[in-house]
């Protein structure tokens, strides 16, 4: 292994693919990195050492993992190159036989990268939660993670493999990390984890002395309304959003937390995969169509206009076209204001992988632009909704150079694009919805009194 270079004597540059979980972890390697004195520069520049925290949950995004690996050593061969997050643990030899990487680190090994710099030892394992943050450089909104890990054993899976079982993260930490990113500015969080429906099912009764009262809920335990109420309770939080819950976690005590506080977003990211019942089955979710469809039914009757978003998979093996139509028809009775459709990926080591009746790659690729449409027709009906109405964006950049517009994203996840200045970034504005297309509203925002 090479000489440790010095802290606060060189660059270090961090590229982190896949969810918002991933993205968290990026950010608290970047931090504690920097408190080392090293000096982060963007990806694309030369630098003494690259970090790449990957993705796996399908095949694109392995190779993506490696193209980073690849950019990184072409950028500079001389640098110091580490591996880590879900990729680099169900595949570690694969990046460490890829000449330039220096090291390959699980998850637990994260927060230890620093002593790795100095040290040139690898880090020990580690608490999970032993990574915290204290801004999300880039982001108007931060992310916050509450959660860890996967119990649900879905057929095509691999991030369960990736990530290990359920792990939540106690009240009182996830209120001091609040307070941390509203006092960096941050107006809306995000509460993510892997499967953050599960929050909570790993503790038990712990004494929160914050709250100066046992943590605990129904039997004992802690539930996923108990985050949400602990960081709405810090001053200063505008908005708070779930980032994605299965259909079946989507409670009553969250729905009522919802309807009672304006605050927290009538967005909901509720992953279908699929329509037809057989399939969720042979995919092992634990949910019939039916019962997805009513409970947005529940939802909408005690909120305006919910705006719900989902996950579906094209492809996976032995779907039929009669199947598939199914999906269709479950997504338009759902109404859902965006469709993220992705094809199915094989990934090593889960059931599914080795399935019979393999789709087609022709038949998947129309199979998606069928749903894409249907997407599209969807999206827009939804942002029709609001037209002629006020609508509050939270901005998340400084004007387009081309455009010259500002962009920015309402409490439904609807975005919207208006012209103003530079200044407002990072603030919510009302702006007076005009027009809409399946990707943005257009807006025009009110002249001052």
């Amino acid at each position: 292994m090479k000489t440790p270079i010095q802290p606060s004597n060189g660059t270090f540059a961090v590229s982190t693919l896949g969810c918002k979980v991933n993205q968290y972890d990026g950010q608290a390697i970047r931090e504690r990195v920097a408190a080392l004195g090293w000096q982060e520069v963007p990806f694309r520049e030369k630098a003494d050492f690259y970090i790449i925290n990957t993705c796996t949950v399908t095949a694109e995004a392995d190779e993506k993992c490696r193209k980073e690996v690849r950019r990184a050593r072409r950028a500079n061969s001389d640098a110091r190159l580490v591996v880590t997050g879900c990729a680099a643990r169900t595949a570690p030899e694969r990046f460490r036989a890829i000449p330039g990487v220096s090291a390959v680190f699980t998850h637990a090994q994260m927060a230890g990268i620093g002593r790795w710099l100095e040290t040139g030892l690898a880090p020990p394992e580690r608490d999970i939660f032993d990574q915290k943050i204290n801004a999300f450089s880039g982001h108007t909104r931060a992310f916050l993670k509450v959660e860890d890990g996967c119990d649900a054993g879905c057929a095509y899976c691999i991030v369960p493999r990736a990530r290990g079982p359920v792990r939540s993260r106690p009240l009182s930490e996830i209120g001091s990390e609040a307070e941390r990113l509203v006092a960096a500015g941050h107006v809306e969080i995000v509460l993510t984890g892997i499967h953050l429906g599960f929050y909570g099912r790993d503790l038990g009764g712990p004494f929160d002395v914050a709250q100066g009262r046992p943590e605990f809920h129904r039997m004992g335990r802690l539930r996923l309304g108990d985050a949400v109420r602990k960081v709405l309770a810090v001053p200063g939080i505008q908005r708070l959003r779930l980032s994605s819950i299965e259909a079946t976690e989507l409670t009553d005590e969250l729905l009522d937390l919802a309807a009672s506080e304006a605050r927290f977003c009538p967005h909901f990211h509720l992953p279908l995969q699929s329509g037809d019942d057989a399939l969720l089955a042979a995919m092992r979710r634990r949910y019939t169509a039916g019962e997805f469809l009513r409970t947005l039914d529940r939802a909408r009757k005690r909120l305006d206009r919910p705006s719900f978003t989902t996950d579906v998979m094209v492809g996976f093996p032995g779907e039929t076209e009669e199947q598939f139509e199914r999906t269709g028809r479950v997504c338009r009775e759902a109404g859902f204001s965006r469709i993220h459709i992705f094809p199915f990926s094989p990934r090593p080591l889960t059931v599914a992988a080795d399935l019979p009746g393999r789709v087609p790659v022709r038949t998947v690729r129309q199979r998606e632009d069928r749903l894409k449409a249907l997407a599209a027709e969807l999206a827009l009906e939804y942002k029709r909704l609001f037209l002629g109405q006020t609508v509050f964006p939270l901005v998340e950049h400084r004007c387009d150079r081309a455009t010259r517009l500002l962009a920015g994203w309402t409490e439904r996840y609807v975005r919207v694009v208006f012209a103003g200045p530079d200044d407002l970034k990072g603030k919510i504005i009302p702006v007076r919805a005009e027009a809409a297309t399946p990707q943005v509203i257009r807006g025009i925002m009110p002249a001052p009194r």
